[in-house]
């Protein structure tokens, strides 16, 4: 992902809200047939019935992408699905294409409170500053997760409101909005099958592990590639900003390598690598290139310290999927841009 000039430089991110389908579906009709008659590329997240309504209205839009559902064996994780998309908007709009994009919140992924869709919010704004989206994202007006309508509020710069967007008066940066709704943590995944205190073994030995463990599912050369280089820059980040202990779990799970890092150290940013740094920065880019060369990485904090899940899948998706992965970039090209 590049920077890019221009009046479309910065991602517009809105929130609706909605009593009913037909309220919804009023608000989704212009904006989906305005952005087609601009030429926009548009994206949707919608429940079927939403689809289904908006198609018996515009026609069957063979020509919109339609987003797969947030969802992950090991864990919901807004971050990851913000990098995603992110990947997912790059390719859509080759650089410069407007994007139109439309999201329905889904009470299925809610999780125990609803602070899901509070953390992609927050990490949208990171992910996508660099595109040229106007993302609106649509929520019920009432909810049983206080946590959800609280992030809702303040995760968006805009609103939309009567037809159009217009400035939040309660919007907050997302370090401010997840100090107070933290990033929740994913599954747990029980005892790992190995476990390493960092203290005890140098970082090459860490490059080791995470080959042999990748070895044993027989995963390509260009795949171990990119996990060696992903966990290398999160061992380093760990080493350089934690505090000791700082500890390596690894699992073998039906989808592929999981690695864990824990330090007792606390976070200042909640979702740092999200924003791709300045291209003539030497600081910063760590966590952003193991973002771009990972199936998944959830970045958490709590009492117990800093921890940080990574995952490389079999397939570009965990096999319980269906949904077509975006195009990773390569690690080779990783590195190129890292030493630009």
């Amino acid at each position: 992902m590049s920077p890019r000039p221009g009046p479309f430089s910065t991602v517009r991110h809105s929130a609706g809200f909605y009593e009913d389908t037909s309220g919804l579906l009023a608000q989704i009709v212009p904006l989906v047939s305005d952005a087609l008659d601009r030429g926009d590329a548009v994206a949707m997240a919608l429940d079927q019935q939403t689809d289904d309504a908006l198609c018996a209205v515009l026609g069957p839009l063979p020509d919109v992408l339609r987003l797969p559902h947030p969802q992950s064996t090991v864990g919901l994780s807004g971050q990851t699905e913000a990098t995603v998309r992110a990947r997912r908007f790059d390719e859509l709009s080759g650089g410069f294409r407007p994007i139109t994009a439309i999201i329905q919140h889904d009470s299925r992924f809610d999780g125990p409170d609803g602070r899901f869709w509070t953390e992609l919010d927050a990490a949208s704004n990171l992910a996508l500053a660099r595109i040229p989206v106007t993302l609106t994202c649509f929520f019920p007006r009432t909810s049983p997760h206080t946590s959800l309508l609280a992030g809702a509020r303040h995760n968006h710069p805009l609103l939309f409101q009567d037809g159009s967007a217009h400035p939040n008066a309660a919007f907050r940066p997302p370090g401010q909005v997840l100090t107070r709704i933290p990033v929740p943590a994913p599954l747990p995944l029980g005892k790992p099958v190995a476990a390493f205190d960092l203290a005890d073994i140098p970082l090459a030995s860490v490059r080791d592990i995470t080959t042999r463990a990748m070895l044993r599912h027989e995963y390509t050369a260009s795949k171990v590639s990119e996990a060696v280089l992903a966990m290398n820059e999160v061992v380093t980040n760990a080493v350089q900003h934690g505090r000791q202990p700082i500890r390596l779990h690894v699992w073998d799970t039906p989808d592929g390598c999981v690695f864990e890092v824990h330090d007792r150290g606390r976070l200042v940013d909640p979702l740092p690598g999200l924003n791709q740094p300045d291209p003539d920065s030497m600081h910063g880019w760590g966590l952003w290139i193991a973002r771009q060369v990972t199936d998944y990485l959830h970045l958490w904090s709590d009492e117990a310290g800093t921890h940080v899940r990574v995952a490389m899948w079999h397939t570009s998706v965990p096999q319980s999927l269906d949904a077509e992965a975006p195009q990773r970039p390569a690690a080779t090209a990783v590195r190129a841009t890292y030493r630009r």
